[in-house]
């Protein structure tokens, strides 16, 4: 049996609520985070067997009063390490170089 789209949109509700995580101050203002709400004891959408069937995969993210909720919140990219070339670091190295050799020019020579 297939599920009708348009029957199953009138048995979900959204609900905006504030995210978790990194953000600052910013993230305690605004609800940027979603929380998808089905009512799976009670729909007539879905029969018997397509129950069962979400209880068994949905698991511990259907409640007690037979919600099914799902939370959808963007997840912050994790930070590529990366490392500074050996061709970087020695033209760093140069140009070091070279801007001391062009103070130790303009010092006086010292006399003993």
């Amino acid at each position: 049996m297939t599920i009708n789209p348009e029957k199953l949109q009138n048995h979900i509700s959204w609900q905006f609520i504030r995210a978790s995580g990194p953000g600052g101050q910013h993230v305690n203002k605004t609800s940027s985070a979603v929380q998808l709400h089905f009512n799976v004891g009670k729909t007539q959408v879905l029969n018997e067997m397509q129950k069962k069937r979400l209880y068994t995969i949905a698991g511990n993210r259907i409640n007690k009063q037979q919600e099914f909720l799902i939370r959808a919140q963007h997840e912050p990219k994790k930070r590529k390490k990366t490392k500074v070339s050996k061709g970087a670091k020695a033209k760093t190295k140069k140009i070091k170089q070279q801007h001391s050799q062009k103070k130790q020019k303009r010092k006086a020579p010292c006399e003993y």
